[in-house]
């Protein structure tokens, strides 16, 4: 039977560490360079996205899936969009990302607490299509906005992106509660030694 350090230490959830170690390098990297050089921390952006893929796809591929991938992998997309939405709403002052910001890190927390909660008593919930098809959306609203300073036609298009990532978002909370319900009967599942 495998030990749960060889479920932690597979290659996708390897992969999911280096995107978050990434995400200092991203921030300094935007301070430092945009809007000047914008394509450098939208670079940056983009191989983490793609990171993000590929832990999922070789998961999936090789069966390399567990329960702390399931639980990981989300954290650091969580981590990931939210640090690049404060980074925005600190450089830019936008109303629209400030407003983004600010709905979805509730919602991060409440999906946060909540999953952890469910986690430790072994209820684990995996990634739906609607919580990646929001993730998807946010994301390329945000590769879009880095491009602003060169085009100013794309805010309309990020802003675009980023109501409908938001909607999405949120409707992937309200979806995992109900499922939840569902699969508990509104009961949280007794706690495992």
């Amino acid at each position: 039977m495998p030990t749960r350090k060889k479920k932690f230490f597979t290659i996708p959830n390897v992969i999911t560490l280096v995107r978050i170690s990434l995400i200092p390098v991203l921030v300094y990297v935007f301070f430092r360079f945009y809007p000047e050089m914008a394509y450098l921390p939208a670079s940056i952006y983009l191989f983490i996205a793609l990171t993000d893929l590929l832990d999922g796809f070789i998961a999936k591929k090789f069966n390399m899936v567990s329960d702390v991938g399931k639980v990981l992998d989300p954290i650091a997309d969580k981590l990931f969009l939210n640090t690049m939405l404060v980074c925005f709403a600190i450089k830019e002052c936008s109303p629209l990302i400030t407003v983004l910001l600010i709905v979805n890190v509730i919602k991060e927390l409440y999906i946060i607490i909540a999953g952890g909660v469910l986690f430790s008593r072994k209820f684990i919930m995996s990634s739906k299509f609607i919580g990646r098809a929001a993730a998807f959306v946010l994301n390329l609203g945000m590769i879009i906005w880095f491009f602003i300073p060169y085009m100013e036609q794309l805010k309309a298009v990020s802003d675009a992106f980023f109501i409908c990532g938001l909607v999405l978002s949120l409707s992937a909370a309200v979806y995992y509660t109900i499922a939840v319900y569902k699969k508990t009967g509104g009961r949280l599942p007794p706690k495992v030694k």
